[in-house]
């Protein structure tokens, strides 16, 4: 995955911390892991989208 990554942006990951830090996100979006913050407690309404 970090390869891939690397193919679209050289450089992306540079220092033994990066690579730790990526490698932890990695491992818990593979595990299952919910890293995405709360969603807000508030709602925008789009008026001018109708849904399908």
């Amino acid at each position: 995955m970090v390869h891939a990554m690397r193919r679209e942006r050289v450089w992306m990951v540079q220092t033994e911390q990066q690579y730790i830090c990526v490698h932890q996100c990695v491992l818990a979006a593979l595990e299952g892991a919910d890293l995405a913050p709360p969603p807000a407690n508030h709602h925008h309404h789009n008026a001018a989208f109708e849904g399908c």
